[in-house]
């Protein structure tokens, strides 16, 4: 998912507009559906504009395509579902992205609130057009996962597959050359 500001509302209690891409839309992509739907975004003086891609996961299933594994199971270490933005854009917008991360941490702890269920499965089944049934199991374990963390272990292993898949041959830089948690640790000191 990518970050980028569009123009500042003129009214005074929108921080700014945010528009969102979301790359590969699914369960992983729940925070961000809620965080719109209960109008968390603009409770924290932003308006979000979200563009999904559709998923192409229901068309391999109906042409008979067979899951290998999840990501879970072959990246334990995998951050999951982050949103990421440049440093300079976050230097410049610095106000957005603290209220964006307030507002999805909202949207994850909702998410996990088992009171939520069937409100969140009709979030689900209204953004996917995806089976009750379906969207009440991804729920269950959607609610069982702890938040999830960029760590260098995680970002570490996501730059050895794309070294590998890619071919690269510059040298691998530490993952500390690609994160920064400053803007987390604001967003939890002041959230």
């Amino acid at each position: 998912m990518v970050l980028r500001s569009a123009s500042v509302r003129a009214r005074f209690i929108m921080l700014g507009a945010l528009k969102l891409a979301i790359i590969s839309e699914g369960v992983n992509s729940w925070p961000f559906y809620v965080a719109q739907s209960k109008s968390l975004f603009a409770r924290e003086g932003i308006e979000a504009d979200i563009t999904l891609t559709g998923s192409s996961a229901r068309q391999l299933d109906a042409e008979g395509f067979m899951s290998l594994g999840s990501t879970a199971e072959y990246f334990p270490t995998y951050p999951g579902p982050i949103a990421a933005a440049r440093r300079s854009w976050a230097r410049e917008h610095g106000h957005e992205l603290l209220s964006f991360i307030r507002a999805m941490r909202a949207a994850h702890g909702w998410l996990t609130d088992r009171r939520n269920r069937n409100e969140a499965v009709q979030v689900l089944c209204a953004r996917l057009d995806t089976d009750p049934v379906q969207a009440a199991a991804a729920f269950d374990a959607f609610a069982e996962r702890p938040q999830p963390q960029i760590t260098a272990a995680g970002l570490r292993q996501v730059i050895e597959t794309v070294w590998e898949a890619e071919g690269f041959r510059r040298p691998r830089r530490a993952p500390e050359n690609y994160m920064d948690l400053s803007y987390l640790a604001r967003a939890e000191k002041f959230g």
